[in-house]
């Protein structure tokens, strides 16, 4: 079961990932640097979270992510 938590758990990184990124190319776009510097730091702290799971928690023999 864990196995399908961690996929589940990458899955909704990316897709929050996707979502985030966007908005940040549209607060660029507008030139709204305080909401561009908000998503970029939301996207730092998914990465960061993937990366601790890849580092501690996930399967050495399996990458869930894209």
């Amino acid at each position: 079961m864990a196995h399908e938590y961690s996929v589940q758990i990458h899955d909704w990184i990316t897709q929050k990932k996707e979502t985030i990124s966007r908005k940040e190319r549209a607060a660029k776009d507008q030139k709204k640097w305080e909401q561009e510097s908000y998503y970029k730091g939301q996207l730092e702290e998914l990465l960061f979270i993937r990366s601790y799971l890849n580092d501690r928690i996930d399967l050495d023999t399996q990458k869930y992510y894209q």
